[in-house]
């Protein structure tokens, strides 16, 4: 017998998962695999942690995060800007968005005019970056 498949529902083996080995997913997984090591661990952590914060934005909303919708992408934009996100955080979400799409095989949706006109008009609303200011 095969450990996919069980002779009852009584059979005390458990099935094995499944490796998902075609689509966007899998092409995913394997960039993630060839990335370790080209990026920093902290950068290769920071983009898991950007890309789940996109992924429960969607679901909450009960949209899809791969591939996701430039609207999609534009709302979420706006939220974190009225969560009071500094511009490079969401810069940096965008970034991630992008190239998790990339490295999926997929068409990049922050590429779209719609994206690039939700940062460029929140990126007008953000406060500006006072860090760099010298007296």
């Amino acid at each position: 017998m095969e450990m996919t498949q069980r002779a009852s529902e009584f059979d005390p083996h458990p099935v094995a998962p499944q490796v998902v080995r075609e689509g966007p997913l899998a092409a995913l997984l394997e960039w993630q695999a060839m990335a370790e090591g080209a990026y920093s661990a902290n950068t290769l952590r920071a983009q898991i942690a950007d890309g789940a914060i996109f992924q429960a934005f969607c679901e909450a909303r009960g949209e899809r995060y791969l591939p996701a919708d430039p609207a999609t992408i534009r709302a979420f934009i706006a939220t974190q800007v009225k969560a009071g996100k500094k511009p490079a955080t969401v810069k940096r979400y965008v970034a991630t968005i992008s190239r998790v799409h990339t490295a999926a095989g997929l068409l990049n949706p922050c590429s779209s005019e719609a994206v690039r006109l939700g940062l460029k008009r929140w990126g007008e609303k953000l406060p500006p970056d006072r860090s760099r200011l010298t007296l």
